[in-house]
């Protein structure tokens, strides 16, 4: 067993047995002389033993005294349950995704691109040829033996079968005790009907895992055959197809498989402290990938240099390449992102934004960000369309492997002090690994009755009924219902049905805001805060107005912000009235006039 795991382990269930003890303790100072006695009478006839915590050695009815006893047991339960949760989720969310397939697919286009595979035009389509042989007859039934031959090579050197998304959700898995379940399950000779559905069900995710790990493969392969094309002319002088002597192969395979695998995501290179992360039941979404793009984008780049100083001319050429790739795959987004966001009136980003951009422009870009989803607060947007109170935009990082950095170079760009810039650029470097997952955030926003986009999950003013089939809705969409479901259910619902499928198989979605519906929900949300600030009068006057202050200075902002976006200033007034601010405050908040509370009688 992994030491490292076991560790994780005991840690989570020793902090799940501390919080058990707390609890009983509490409940015992809680129920001292009315259903705990500290003798045996009346009903009270148990003796509450086991617990380890100030129950024990109370006595209370053989009810309660076995549920105490079986506290432990149902926190390990819950946790169990609850890991099922967050690997079932994520599993719907990527595995069972067409669209994540199609970002998968997009990814690893971007990594072939990084490292100049896609300038050999020579070595590319040859390449390709030997991959699609090769994973076309493992995926399909493995009956030609030079294939499989090849695969169990690929394998034997550890570039294939080393997906970072699938191998963390695979250790999930056995985290989570599910395939083990599974199994028992369905080796029951009688196949109820229930079963039969369990068996359809596993050799459906068997297939899209299948195939997500076949993705993932073909590129590999791909990048394995070009480099060892560039390295048998290089190293050996000679090509790939030439005779070599078996010593000359298994070198050039073994170096080979080394570049690839560190220009590559590879689950195998995952340090195990990222992986102890990944079993965090909090925090963390697909960490392993998070993790490998800061690795591979580093690797490629030294490699790069280290390539293009080397003695050799050929190296310095397959360096040359490399290097090239990873500057113009960067250029390349920029100048097409710039010509987008020039086209319709926000100028570009990034430092050619930062330097050729209006103010007015830059001052456009703020104003999107306000109203714009949380997560892609520091992306780089494509943008289609800006004005009349909407705009419309893609994050063109969210489907880029190496789309962190965009956001931490915005971060740097984008803040209004180096404290600032800082602050914000070591904090997009840490998100990955301390954002809240996926099942847990939704578990979250049902407590404050808030989706991510700002709306309410259900309304307050409803029946319990209708809320819970509000919340019950929220909670399948966002963590059981597979990922394809909701693509086809937004491509049929999507007035530009072509436009929709495309970003759904690519992950670049095309966002559209209504800066009207997004002030509403920000103004609500900022309306509790105001009311807190003005009841601070109550203790100090004079802090209540500073503090009251800098709460409508972001309303000002909000308000200010959606006229510039296009919103007229009626529709701004009006909202404001309908999140409850009050004609005689928003006005005020509007001209930026501080406020005048005094001292409550």
């Amino acid at each position: 067993a992994n030491p490292v795991q076991n560790y994780a382990k005991s840690v989570l269930r020793m902090s799940a047995t501390l919080e058990a003890q707390r609890f009983l303790n509490k409940t015992a100072k809680l129920g001292a002389g009315k259903f705990l006695q500290s003798e045996s009478t009346g009903i009270f006839t148990d003796k509450i033993e086991g617990t380890g915590s100030e129950l024990d050695g109370m006595f209370t009815t053989p009810e309660i005294a076995q549920e105490f006893q079986r506290v432990e047991e149902n926190t390990g339960a819950f946790l169990d349950a609850y890991f099922k949760v967050i690997v079932g989720t994520k599993y719907a969310k990527t595995i069972l995704s067409l669209g994540t397939h199609g970002k998968n697919v997009f990814g690893n286009l971007g990594f072939m691109y990084a490292n100049g595979h896609l300038f050999e035009v020579g070595d590319l389509g040859s390449a390709m040829n030997d991959a699609y042989k090769t994973i076309k007859n493992d995926f399909r039934g493995k009956d030609n033996k030079a294939l499989n031959e090849r695969m169990n090579e690929y394998i034997e050197l550890g570039i294939v079968k080393q997906s970072a998304s699938i191998g963390e959700i695979r250790d999930m898995f056995k985290d989570a005790n599910m395939s083990v379940a599974m199994e028992n399950r369905l080796n029951n000779q009688k196949l109820t009907l229930k079963n039969q559905t369990l068996s359809a069900a596993r050799e459906t995710g068997k297939f899209f895992e299948d195939a997500y790990q076949a993705e993932d493969d073909f590129f590999k392969i791909v990048a394995f055959e070009i480099e060892k094309s560039r390295y048998a002319k290089a190293l050996l002088g000679k090509s790939k197809s030439d005779l070599m002597t078996a010593e000359q192969e298994t070198f050039l395979n073994e170096y080979v498989a080394a570049i690839v695998k560190n220009t590559y995501p590879t689950y195998s290179r995952v340090p195990e402290a990222i992986k102890m992360i990944r079993r965090n039941p909090l925090i963390g979404n697909f960490v392993s990938f998070q993790a490998e793009s800061y690795r591979v984008a580093y690797n490629t780049i030294q490699l790069g240099f280290l390539e293009s100083s080397s003695d050799n001319p050929e190296i310095r050429k397959i360096g040359a390449k490399r290097l090239a790739g990873a500057a113009s795959y960067q250029a390349g987004k920029s100048a097409v992102i710039a010509a987008f966001g020039v086209a319709v009136g926000v100028g570009a980003q990034g430092l050619v934004g930062m330097f050729s951009d209006s103010e007015e422009e830059k001052q456009r870009r703020k104003d999107i960000r306000l109203f714009s989803p949380d997560w892609t607060q520091k992306a780089n947007l494509l943008m289609l369309r800006f004005g009349d109170g909407k705009f419309a935009f893609i994050d063109v990082s969210s489907s880029d492997p190496y789309g962190n950095f965009d956001r931490i170079a915005n971060s740097i760009i984008e803040g209004e002090s180096i404290g600032e810039s800082f602050g914000d650029a070591l904090f997009q470097i840490v998100e990955p690994f301390i954002g809240v997952d996926i099942a847990t955030r939704r578990f979250g926003n049902i407590a404050y009755n808030r989706k991510d986009t700002g709306g309410k999950i259900y309304n307050e003013a409803d029946t319990y009924l209708e809320q819970g089939k509000d919340i019950l809705k929220y909670l399948y969409e966002g963590t059981i219902e597979p990922g394809t479901f909701k693509s086809i259910r937004k491509i049929y619902n999507s007035d530009d049905k072509l436009v929709e499928l495309v970003g759904q198989l690519t992950g670049l979605k095309p966002y559209r805001i209504d800066v009207r519906e997004q002030l509403g929900y920000r103004l609500r949300d900022l309306q509790k805060d105001l009311v807190s600030a003005r009841n601070i009068r109550y203790e100090d006057v004079n802090r209540a107005n500073e503090q009251l202050f800098i709460k409508e200075q972001e309303v000002a902002e909000l308000m200010h912000a959606a006229e510039r976006n296009g919103v007229p200033k009626e529709d701004i007034f009006k909202i404001a009235k309908e999140a409850r601010l009050g004609v005689a405050n928003y006005t005020r908040i509007y001209r930026g006039e501080k406020p005048n509370l005094t001292e409550p009688k």
